[in-house]
């Protein structure tokens, strides 16, 4: 039997990081605050020689705090599969605050048949490894979570999609949580790829004082230095030298901003792995985003429905709002210490309806500002309801919440759902 280690969170993670333990020889602990006795735990310190966290348990956790003054070492679960991996093949690593998972979505479907994804996007990577999952390349989405407790986790290539204020409460200030995101490259060498956005400034800060990986950008518009941009509806690659035509996307195309700079990430990732421009267009012009991101809800009640549900901090409720006409504007859930006042500098919504934990704080903000429609309900139901009501035909709703699901709902999937649920139900009642 070899060394002890503590598996702290017994989510989807960490029974899988438990498993990876016991597949490896480790006789694994398990502390859990659904179950476990925190005093139990003091009994065993001195036969711990590490601790694997899951994501979502706090620095601040007495647990946590207890083991760092033991000298404990604490790593993420991230980390312990990179420790345990028997494929070195390359780790593909996507972080920021929003747009990883598309980007993640998009580098698997080019790559089909050649990667395992994993990671935030929904399957532990510990289940990879136990399941012995074999590949050419392990594409991860990567939480600030599971980067903040890394040590030598290494990848190949590196994608910084954006930075913008988002769990705040857990990592204490936008500064730290920034820097838990940039873990993601502390390791890499000069062999290795750091590819960011050239438009967000708070990367651009970060990026600029990296020395030893290649930094290459994505933008909309030609930058300075090595990236890939758009020339009309050219993606041209500007690498090594030269500028090159990637692929052509069709004149009739139309994608939004977000979406045109996720197509240019995914591209410069997979074209720095070899795969031909006309696979990736093609792969790329095939490619549907995951449920509950902007997606429109169909319906009979004459008025355009949005669902937004994955937009669970501000910065993305900010773009879903310049990128759709929203008339009425739902939003609501647990909050992250973020400061709603910039949803009121100049609002295109004529009516805001809010719910949840963080309704009182949007409630307060709008009030600074001045702008007096706003209602706000406890329940998701009664606020959904109410948000249908004062979207007048012809009028676009958009729910894009700004807040985590966990005050209502287990995730943002379940809420999407239950939203479409509802309108379901109302169009069932106006029928």
């Amino acid at each position: 039997m070899k060394n002890c280690v503590l598996i702290i969170g017994f989510g989807k993670s960490g029974k899988w990081a438990y498993n990876l333990a016991l597949k490896l020889g480790y006789m694994p602990l398990i502390f859990d605050d659904g179950f476990s006795d925190l005093k139990n735990c003091w009994i065993y310190y001195n036969s711990i020689d590490f601790a694997v966290v899951s994501p979502g348990v706090p620095p601040t956790h007495k647990l946590i705090q207890k083991l760092n003054e033991k000298n404990v070492s604490i790593i993420s679960e991230i980390e312990f599969c990179y420790l345990a991996r028997e494929n070195k093949h390359p780790i593909i690593g996507i972080t920021g605050t929003n747009g990883k998972t598309t980007v993640t979505e998009m580098i698997s479907g080019v790559l089909a048949g050649e990667v395992t994804t994993c990671g935030n996007i929904g399957k532990p990577w510990s289940e990879v490894l136990v399941k012995q999952e074999n590949s050419k390349y392990t594409l991860l989405e990567l939480s600030s979570f599971q980067l903040n407790n890394i040590n030598l986790f290494h990848p190949k290539i590196a994608v910084l999609t954006n930075f913008a204020p988002d769990h705040i409460d857990y990592h204490g200030s936008f500064e730290n949580y920034i820097d838990a995101k940039m873990k993601l490259t502390k390791n890499m060498d000069v062999d290795d790829f750091v590819i960011y956005n050239g438009e967000d400034g708070e990367v651009k800060k970060r990026v600029i004082l990296l020395r030893r990986p290649r930094v290459l950008y994505f933008s909309e518009e030609r930058l300075s230095g090595e990236g890939i941009y758009f020339e009309k509806n050219n993606v041209v690659l500007s690498y090594a030298g030269e500028s090159n035509v990637l692929f052509s996307l069709p004149e009739n195309s139309h994608f939004e901003k977000h979406t045109r700079l996720n197509i240019l990430a995914s591209s410069l990732v997979c074209s720095l792995l070899g795969v031909d421009g006309t696979k990736i267009r093609e792969s790329l012009l095939k490619f549907k985003p995951s449920m509950f991101r902007q997606t429109e809800v169909k319906n009979d009640l004459g008025i355009r429905i949005i669902n937004d549900s994955k937009a669970t901090n501000l910065s993305a409720v900010l773009m879903a709002v310049s990128e759709h006409k929203s008339d009425v504007l739902l939003v609501g859930g647990k909050g992250k210490n973020e400061s709603y006042l910039s949803l009121f500098s100049k609002p295109t919504f004529h009516d805001i309806v809010v719910y949840g934990e963080m309704g009182e704080e949007v409630v307060g903000c709008a009030k600074i500002c001045g702008f007096q429609n706003i209602v706000y309900y406890k329940k998701f139901d009664d606020a959904v309801k109410v948000a249908v009501k004062l979207t007048k035909v012809g009028e676009t709703l958009l729910f894009s919440p700004a807040g985590s699901s966990f005050d209502q709902f287990t995730s943002y999937q379940e809420r999407g759902e239950r939203f479409n649920f509802l309108i379901r139900d109302i169009e069932r009642e106006n029928s």
